[in-house]
Formats: C-alpha cells, sequence, structure tokens
C-alpha cells in the first residue's frame, strides 16, 4: 500500500471556485503520476483517496474563540486496470468527497470549511 501526503495550502478566497475544486487543481497532476508509477510497477492497482478536512465553528458558538475539528472524507475505493482509468477516477473522488463535505454543512450549519 502506498500512501502520499500533500500538504495544501488554506483556502484561496480569491478564486472563484468551490473549495474541493481548488485541492484538487493542485494536487491532481501529483496523484496522476503517482498512480501511473503504481500501475507500471504492478500491472493493476486500488485506490481510494482522502482528504483531511479542518472546520471551524464562527466565535458565537465557543466562548473561547472559535472551534476547530477535523474529518477525513473518504472517496469510494477502486480498482485502476489502465492508465485512462485514473482520471475517471480522480474525477469521481472530487465529486464524492465534495458531496460529503457539503453533507457534514448541511448538519453544521454554521460552520465552515478552512
Amino acid at each position: 500500500m502506498t500512501v502520499w501526503k500533500a500538504e495544501i495550502p488554506k483556502k484561496d478566497y480569491n478564486v472563484n471556485l468551490p473549495y474541493v475544486p481548488q485541492i484538487f487543481g493542485k494536487v491532481r497532476q501529483q496523484i496522476t503520476e503517482i498512480l501511473e508509477h503504481e500501475l507500471d510497477a504492478r500491472g493493476q492497482t486500488k485506490s481510494a483517496i482522502t482528504v483531511l478536512a479542518t472546520y471551524e465553528a464562527p466565535v458565537e458558538l465557543d466562548a473561547n474563540g472559535s472551534h476547530t475539528f477535523q474529518v477525513h472524507h473518504r472517496g469510494e475505493m477502486r480498482v485502476l486496470l489502465l492508465k485512462n482509468d485514473i482520471d475517471n477516477h480522480i474525477t469521481k473522488t472530487i465529486g464524492e468527497i465534495e458531496y460529503r463535505i457539503y453533507e457534514l454543512l448541511q448538519k453544521k450549519s454554521k460552520y465552515e470549511t478552512l
């Protein structure tokens, strides 16, 4: 199993895109290269992409200032047999993770991603 970690800068409020596409726009090529390497080495691979998201509540929800917490959002595990499968896998994962973040924010409506 290969574990790859990327440090993502904080949300850029000057970019007119939802945050999850901003994240994947910055690391998509790196994820593609890693998965291509795995396919070359093994002939096939399984992949599940996970994002560790940090959320913050506004000051009025917490007397100590703000309240932050982190949640891992994981896309579906997929078997990749061809390099052509990689782009589709990443695109589907973006949608899955974005939906999981949306669901969490609906439950905790005053929170926002950092």
